[in-house]
């Protein structure tokens, strides 16, 4: 299965991305700094960081093999 990795600070639409990635049977995760904590998404694995919220996207970047 594809997985689609998602900088989720500040992100206004995850609910959509979970429900156009339903559609195309894409997992979804999730990583959010935990300064940036949310709720439970149904159909959506979420993961933390303690990174400064700005420097998300570079780790992601650089390690996203690793998901």
């Amino acid at each position: 299965m594809k997985r689609l990795i998602v900088d989720a600070d500040s992100c206004p639409v995850k609910d959509e991305i979970v429900q156009v990635a339903k559609e195309y049977v894409i997992s979804v995760i999730f990583v959010a700094s935990f300064a940036h904590f949310m709720s439970r998404i149904e159909g959506a694995q979420i993961i933390y960081v303690r990174l400064i919220p700005c420097k998300i996207g570079k780790i992601l970047s650089k390690h996203y093999e690793k998901f």
